[in-house]
């Protein structure tokens, strides 16, 4: 068969059937699947053939580095367990320095990866301890990039060249080979921006998000002050010049899903009697009482010359009645509604193929009760990368009811 027929058979054939069954969950995005498995084991096998190849005939009785720098490390992975074992303040020894002793709070100790540990270093001392964590340093924060460059890029062979690039640059293998530990343990700073990128796209609640981000920038803090310090630094002049560059659409989304991590916002937000109200007093032109009520955070917008340049002209379509009468304001009230709604769903990476077979399935449930069809399109939106959205309509929108 040719002409369009055809074109749909092929994409509909093979296609599992979708009678009207009750929805089941969909399946979250996985991290650890054959492909990043499969990355792990490359880079950690790149790290022993660029750093590891002398340590394969004495791995307990040779380090990693030069100089007298590891040996701190390898003093600090032993104290750290010695001295909570022992019920001893782990920041303040005489073990080093005697009889003064000093705070460890000045020096580049490593306690996480240091308790991290514990059990290997128990077993086969802590030079063995130091060895692993100087060889999964650089695979380990090699991986981390690659889960988030496949996430942006959503290929895997370009996110496997970015994390090495990350992994394996001239700073990770010359301050590895100095001995510098502490400054090559940065695994948690990928793991932020794999969260921050998630958050948001919308694929991860903000409430989620802020726990996750919180512990990795946490274990951080544990692992090297100096790394926390500067990436501190960097992300707060990443998001001065990106907000800078980004576009109004952009700054607006950054606005509301920043606004999102405040629970007083979100009881603010809650506090809205509704879109029909909003959508009512825009209807007839009192967009000024709209702001002045408080519904600027509804649509927003900082005023109402940026609603202007926002949501006059919207870039959506939809498809609206020419037997009622029209307004634009109403309109944006009722879009805006729907892109809230949207926002709090959580989507797989677009992906057209899949959504164009997601609508043949979609197809076959029309003649599914309601509380059938909604959950299981949903779903199958969802897994293509597309937030499906039901919002009752509301007047001077123009839009018509569904039949029921």
């Amino acid at each position: 068969m040719q002409g369009p027929l055809a074109v749909e058979s092929s994409l509909v054939e093979g296609l599992p059937e979708t009678p009207c069954a009750r929805p089941e969950t969909a399946v979250p995005t996985r991290i650890f699947d054959r492909a990043s498995i499969g990355a792990g084991g490359l880079y950690i096998a790149l790290s022993i053939i660029f750093l590891g190849r002398r340590l394969i005939s004495d791995f307990a009785g040779s380090y990693v580095g030069r100089y007298a720098d590891p040996t701190l490390f390898i003093w600090s992975i032993a104290w750290w367990p010695y001295a909570l074992s022992h019920r001893l303040n782990p920041i303040v020894t005489h073990a080093i320095y005697a009889p003064v002793g000093t705070n460890l709070a000045w020096l580049t100790t490593v306690p996480l990866a240091s308790v991290l540990v514990w059990p290997i270093t128990a077993a086969c001392g802590p030079i063995v301890s130091y060895n692993l964590l100087a060889l999964l340093a650089a695979a380990s924060a090699a991986w981390a990039a690659y889960i988030l460059c496949r996430y942006l890029t959503k290929s895997v062979w370009p996110a496997i060249l970015g994390g090495y690039v990350f992994g394996f640059s001239p700073y990770f293998l010359a301050q590895t080979l100095a001995g510098h530990l502490h400054m090559v343990l940065i695994l948690p700073v990928p793991i932020v921006l794999y969260l921050v990128a998630r958050w948001f796209d919308g694929a991860l609640e903000s409430r989620k998000m802020a726990c996750l981000a919180g512990l990795a920038i946490a274990a951080q803090l544990l692992l090297s002050l100096e790394v926390f310090a500067t990436a501190t630094m960097f992300a707060g002049l990443a998001l001065l010049l990106g907000f800078g560059s980004a576009t109004v659409d952009t700054r607006r989304r950054s606005i509301n899903r920043s606004a999102s991590l405040d629970p007083l916002v979100r009881r603010h937000f809650a506090a809205v009697p509704g879109v029909d109200r909003v959508g009512e007093a825009a209807a007839v032109g009192e967009l000024r009482e709209v702001h002045a009520a408080g519904y600027g955070n509804f649509f927003g917008v900082a005023g109402i010359n940026e609603w202007k340049a926002l949501w006059t002209a919207p870039e959506v379509a939809y498809r609206k009645s020419t037997a009622f009468e029209a307004n634009p304001m109403a309109a944006a009230a009722w879009l805006r509604q729907g892109e809230r709604v949207a926002q709090q769903i959580r989507t797989e990476p677009y992906n057209q193929q899949v959504f164009v077979k997601a609508l043949y399935q979609i197809r076959k449930l029309t003649t599914c009760d309601a509380d059938v069809f909604v959950p299981r399109a949903t779903d199958l939106c969802r897994s293509a990368g597309v937030a499906l959205v039901f919002l009752a309509k509301i007047s001077k929108t123009a839009t018509a009811r569904l039949p029921t």
